[in-house]
């Protein structure tokens, strides 16, 4: 597992390769707070599969396929 280390002044923030989707923030006081994609339930007899544009800005890179059988 790797690490990384991110230096962010108050209100600013940052997406890093090794958490796709996910932008850090910082909150203050030594501080982060990550946002990433909510868990939305696909429609009924539907299922995602891959992302649309996982390397998109979040909240875009949350899209994903849907397949319906």
């Amino acid at each position: 597992m790797g690490s990384s280390v991110v230096m962010l002044k108050f209100g600013e923030s940052v997406k890093l390769d090794s958490l796709p989707c996910t932008q850090i923030y910082c909150i203050g006081d030594g501080w982060g707070m990550l946002e990433t994609c909510d868990y939305m339930r696909p429609a009924y007899g539907c299922r995602y599969t891959s992302f649309k544009d996982w390397e998109a800005d979040y909240p875009d890179c949350c899209k994903r396929h849907m397949v319906c059988d």
